[in-house]
């Protein structure tokens, strides 16, 4: 049971469930579920990268976490060996690959970008300022495509929006993660952006690409088709953008990057919500 818990967490198997569920809107926003074959391999595929990704990234990260003393790494614990998640890794990915493909050849292009900006970003990117937080938030985005074209040769105006503000808000997530992780990273000799710019510039930065996706919300419903004069769209994201506001509120009044986190987790899923009830 031990060995178990300890491959979830070398994994982040909650992460691989947020993917799932993002595949998911992508779906039914833009058709409708597919037949449960394709339904199964779309789950499959992003979980079993994701998986992959995090497995290799506590492989390259051993010495470091060993040296912070992460007991809470299933590596450094002692609980998995160091091969085990490099195995672990090299099964995964190409399962998650070959299961893309049997979607469709779109399907398995997002697919092979997705594995790429993962392994990337595991390896080496997310050393490098502003760049390792673009990958985190392109891997909260591309599932809402990945899903779209699993049923569709196209992506409709709604993903692209729901894209966008996810990217956006998602960024600026990040950064602001990044600032709370500003004296691990120095120590680790990580060159993330708070390092390089400084804290208030990095807290600027995040707020203004958060309030961007704030600006953008109003479009379905003045220009999208299915979302035009849609009360509960309406509704909906603008208690979504309330939870933003009252993020920044907590970032800058009350210097609280924890509170930040949690509330703009919360404005995130109200976000997703939006999109998906005037759809179904």
């Amino acid at each position: 049971m031990k060995k178990v818990r300890a491959f979830l967490d070398l994994t982040r198997m909650s992460h691989g469930l947020y993917l799932l569920i993002a595949v998911l809107i992508g779906q039914i926003i833009t058709k409708g579920l597919p037949s449960i074959n394709i339904l199964i391999f779309s789950i499959i595929t992003p979980v079993f990268i994701s998986a992959s990704a995090f497995a290799i990234n506590d492989y390259m990260d051993y010495e470091t976490d060993k040296s912070n003393k992460r007991t809470d790494r299933p590596l450094v614990s002692g609980i998995l060996e160091r091969k085990t998640a490099l195995y672990i890794s090299l099964i995964l990915m190409p399962i998650g690959i070959l299961s893309s493909a049997l979607i469709n050849i779109h399907s398995f292009y997002i697919a092979i970008i997705f594995t790429v900006i993962s392994y990337a970003y595991s390896i080496h990117l997310k050393k490098i300022a502003l760049v390792g937080n673009l990958c985190i938030a392109a891997s909260m985005t591309i599932p809402f495509i990945f899903g779209a074209l699993n049923v569709s040769r196209t992506i409709p105006a709604s993903i692209w929006v729901l894209s966008s503000m996810a990217f956006l808000s998602g960024t600026g997530r990040e950064i602001v993660k990044s600032i709370q992780d500003m004296e691990g990273d120095k120590k680790q000799g990580r060159e993330t952006l708070p390092l390089k710019i400084g804290e208030k510039s990095s807290k600027y930065l995040a707020a203004s690409l958060i309030l961007t996706a704030v600006l953008i919300s109003p479009y379905p419903y003045l220009r999208v088709f299915g979302y035009i004069g849609s009360d509960i769209y309406l509704a909906t994201v603008s208690i979504a953008v309330l939870a933003f506001l009252t993020s920044l509120y907590s970032l800058f009044r009350h210097n609280s990057y924890s509170s930040f986190r949690k509330e703009t987790y919360i404005a995130m899923g109200i976000g997703l919500l939006a999109f998906l009830l005037p759809v179904i």
